[in-house]
């Protein structure tokens, strides 16, 4: 899916001016501010989960400074 240059969001009309490696960067029409969006916020990529599929066993924890009870 390519990248909007056009596109409406939070009740403003944004226009496409530059991409950048982790966001996008638009322009509103009627104001002329500059305005950052981050690829999940267009729905260009989903998100995903780093912790997806750790599992964590209490057993195996180290305890670093403090007390280990």
């Amino acid at each position: 899916m390519g990248i909007p240059k056009v596109m409406g969001k939070n009740g403003k009309q944004y226009i496409y001016v530059q991409e950048y490696p982790r966001f996008i960067l638009y322009k509103d029409m009627m104001t002329g501010v500059k305005e950052c969006f981050l690829y999940q916020e267009l729905g260009l990529i989903s998100e995903t989960n780093v912790m997806e599929g750790f599992k964590l066993n209490p057993e195996k924890l180290k305890y670093i400074g403090g007390t280990n009870e």
